[in-house]
């Protein structure tokens, strides 16, 4: 059985119909702070979460913010936070227009020595939140 022409257009919404952004995404510290970018053009909000530690089961684990983020161009949102946040995890909660909601983390985030052993088995899970830090070095 063969489907219409139209029908993957009509019943599935391809990434080449969604907005391109080309500009800068993840989290950038800044001379003002620390600016988060993250593209989620079907979403219908995004919140940032903060958080001392990358697992609840660290000493110390608490959330320590939530920030609701304004939707930008080109389907992304954003938000900057009034102080420089190098060492604090992260992660987004996205909302979408049928009620869904996905804990997200940022697949543009520096990772840092806990994601790289969550990588090799050891250490948080690929959906822990990501701690904002230095790019590690090859």
């Amino acid at each position: 059985m063969t489907q219409p022409r139209d029908y993957q257009r009509s019943t599935v919404n391809p990434i080449s119909t969604l907005p391109a952004y080309d500009g800068e995404l993840g989290a950038r510290l800044t001379a003002d702070g620390t600016a988060f970018t993250v593209w989620a053009p079907t979403a219908e909000a995004v919140t940032l979460r903060l958080f001392a530690t990358g697992s609840d089961d660290e000493l110390g684990a608490r959330a320590i913010a939530e920030r609701p983020m304004a939707s930008g161009p080109r389907g992304t949102w954003h938000v900057e936070i009034p102080e420089w946040l190098a060492g604090v995890y992260y992660d987004f909660l996205v909302a979408f227009p049928d009620g869904t909601v996905n804990r997200a983390a940022d697949p543009w985030a520096r990772a840092g020595r806990r994601e790289r052993r969550a990588q090799h088995g050891r250490g948080p899970g690929p959906n822990q939140p990501r701690r904002l830090g230095r790019r590690p070095r090859p």
